[in-house]
């Protein structure tokens, strides 16, 4: 399930790695789900509507610790790195707990890691975004470079707007 909309970028990642568009949140959507999984946020406000905050099991981020962080009703499971990209953390998981990356999956995350880290020239990369870009790569099997080109050439183009 995805928040918000898809951008141009977000659907021609999922064209290209032949992955069906996920169900966007809603308020009458969410009110079955009872746990929560964030991934690239951690704040209250970027929670979608009708999300019961208390039902939140579990964040990965790259950002900021902020006040309005949500707070978990019960321990959960916090991964909190000072990295460029979710992406890049989400692949030390995979690694850091033996499971091999699927192609899809692994398009995925690099094309996070590229977009996030502007092809590794955001001053917010690090050493630990380039290295899970390799790996995601090789699990991906394409060129982080040619992805980049492709998808910033997507997430340009201006022809759907009036």
């Amino acid at each position: 399930m995805a928040g918000g909309v898809h951008t141009q970028d977000v659907s021609h990642v999922l064209r290209v790695f032949n992955i069906t568009q996920p169900l966007l949140t809603t308020s009458e959507n969410v009110v079955h789900i009872t746990n929560w999984f964030l991934v690239d946020h951690n704040q209250a406000g970027k929670v979608p509507p009708g999300v019961d905050l208390t039902s939140v099991v579990g964040v990965v981020d790259h950002h900021t610790l902020m006040a309005d962080a949500v707070a978990m009703a019960l321990p959960g499971y916090v991964v909190l790195r000072a990295w460029g990209s979710t992406c890049a953390i989400v692949t030390a998981l995979y690694i850091e707990y033996g499971v091999s990356i699927p192609t899809h999956v692994g398009g995925c995350l690099l094309s996070g890691i590229v977009s996030d880290t502007l092809l590794f020239t955001s001053p917010t990369t690090t050493p630990n975004d380039m290295v899970m870009a390799g790996v995601a790569e090789q699990a991906a099997g394409v060129n982080a470079t040619l992805l980049a080109t492709d998808l910033f050439r997507a997430k340009s183009n201006l022809e759907t707007f009036s």
